[in-house]
């Protein structure tokens, strides 16, 4: 019963959900529904790539209200990064 209403619940979310776009080159990483509350944005019912949330620029500063968008998260190059000593 749990599973059914589960996938009842995501077929609902991809048939409702915002799609999820990547802000530098447009391309979309998956479905969602967004909500955002508590200083917390929630996405239900992803199940794409690994995102990294990012504020978007805007032509006219806002502080009380930024836009977020997200990004491909990116693998990290562990063996070639560069450390510094001091």
């Amino acid at each position: 019963m749990k599973k059914l209403l589960r996938r009842i619940g995501l077929v609902a979310v991809q048939l409702c959900g915002t799609d999820i776009r990547d802000i530098d080159d447009g391309a979309v990483l998956g479905r969602a529904l967004v909500l955002a509350f508590g200083g917390r944005v929630h996405l239900i019912g992803y199940n794409g790539l690994a995102l990294r949330p990012v504020s978007v620029a805007q032509n006219r500063v806002k502080y009380w209200r930024i836009t977020i968008g997200f990004k491909k998260a990116e693998v990290p190059d562990y063996p070639n990064e560069v450390v510094s000593h001091h």
